[in-house]
């Protein structure tokens, strides 16, 4: 079973999911939040990985997009130096870890389950960040023509 939530981080540095949001975020280059992404029970990202949201969705996009030419694909969070990985590790599965500092959490996981409970998110995200920030809109629809590949 595979997990995705996003949350936006608030001024006051509470979390609200993003559903929930109806607050235009204060910064829109800067827009902090986080992904809890739990695969077959195994959390490989926490509310404590925060980062620039925005900027790390589209990243994994880009990551969703080149897997399966590559069979692998990997990102460092855009201002912390966390990397997310994907490897194919055999036909139809998705090796999916996740190093911080040395810490490393990592799950072997149904690929074709975890980019289809991906790309629902980001693309639930996507839509959502468009709404709440118009202007940003045409960067958020690049990236999510990236989930869609």
């Amino acid at each position: 079973m595979i997990e995705v939530r996003t949350l936006l981080r608030l001024p006051d540095g509470a979390f609200v999911q993003i559903e929930s949001c109806e607050e235009r975020p204060p910064d829109a280059q800067y827009v902090e939040g986080a992904i809890e992404l739990i695969a077959d029970g195994v959390q490989i990202l926490t509310v404590a990985d925060w980062d620039c949201i925005d900027q790390l969705w589209s990243y994994i996009s880009d990551m969703i997009h080149a897997l399966p030419m590559e069979g692998e694909a990997s990102t460092f969070f855009p201002d912390q130096p966390i990397m997310l990985k994907f490897l194919r590790s055999s036909p139809g599965r998705l090796l999916v870890s996740c190093r911080v500092g040395d810490d490393l959490r990592q799950v072997n996981v149904n690929e074709s389950d975890f980019l289809a409970a991906l790309r629902s998110a980001g693309e639930s995200f996507f839509g959502k960040m468009s709404t709440l920030l118009p202007g940003n809109s045409q960067g958020y629809d690049i990236a999510r023509h990236s989930l869609a590949s």
